[in-house]
């Protein structure tokens, strides 16, 4: 019945207003009983409405033990509370050159953290795959469609969710035969963030599954506008942090803002 009740939550995020959704790397230790992530369950009980897609990373990827640590246990069970979370797990692919047999490897690790029995829902509905190609080569776009499959038929759940993060603009080839769910069409330094017009240049028809994160943005203000700016242009999903690695939560509610 556990398995059900999970599978279903994975199914009915909360639709908002806007298209636009958070794309949270959450690069954060939990602390002891999750004390570092209440800005995060905070906002998640806030805004009901607002799907929040949450990128969790033990150890560059879900570790080497079977389950992560009591930290993370109690962090992510939290989390999975919320009807408005997806978790979802990091494993870098290094620009295509990581063996399919070591994503797969990765991808199988957090997979088996539906089973875990210690009276916590640790379960993650998709995978982040960090350091994607963004060259037009058929090898490049045929690793990220294996990829891809390797996430769709290990994750126990019924839509498994799939972001690429190039970091880049990429070419509408990596959105076919498979799409992924969000493609992170720009990761980047705030200023290099356009004064007008797009953001970026995103995939003829991927928009919706485009998502843009800024990083050393200056102010709480700019991290509004710059979500302002996501909505505008129609994307699937958008970040924006003072860190260049994402330790903090400081933008989290200034982000949220630009979505309203």
């Amino acid at each position: 019945m556990l398995s059900l009740f999970r599978a279903l939550a994975a199914l009915t995020l909360p639709l908002l207003t806007t298209s636009t959704s958070i794309l949270l790397p959450l690069y954060i230790y939990p602390g002891d009983s999750a004390t570092n992530w209440p800005p995060l369950f905070n906002s998640l009980s806030a805004h009901p409405t607002i799907p929040f897609t949450i990128i969790v990373n033990p150890g560059s990827g879900p570790g080497t033990t079977t389950y992560p640590d009591t930290s993370y246990i109690a962090g992510i069970n939290t989390l999975n509370t919320y009807p408005n979370a997806r978790v979802i797990g990091y494993v870098h692919v290094s620009n295509a050159t990581q063996p399919l047999s070591a994503v797969q490897t990765n991808v199988t690790r957090y997979a088996g953290w539906s089973s875990y029995m210690g009276g916590a829902n640790i379960s993650v509905s998709g995978i982040f795959l960090d350091e994607a190609p963004s060259d037009d080569s058929s090898q490049s776009i045929s690793y990220m469609q294996s990829a891809l499959n390797i996430v769709k038929s290990t994750i126990p759940s019924p839509s498994p969710f799939v972001v690429f993060n190039p970091g880049t603009r990429t070419s509408a080839a990596y959105f076919s035969p498979n799409p992924p769910d969000l493609s992170v069409q720009f990761e980047n330094y705030y200023s290099q963030v356009p004064t007008s017009g797009p953001i970026t240049v995103y995939p003829a028809g991927e928009t919706v599954r485009s998502a843009v994160i800024a990083h050393n943005v200056p102010s709480a203000a700019d991290a509004t506008a710059f979500a302002k700016r996501a909505v505008s242009d129609g994307v699937g999903a958008v970040w924006a942090a003072d860190d260049f690695n994402y330790g903090d939560l400081n933008y989290l509610e200034s982000v949220i803002a630009g979505l309203s």
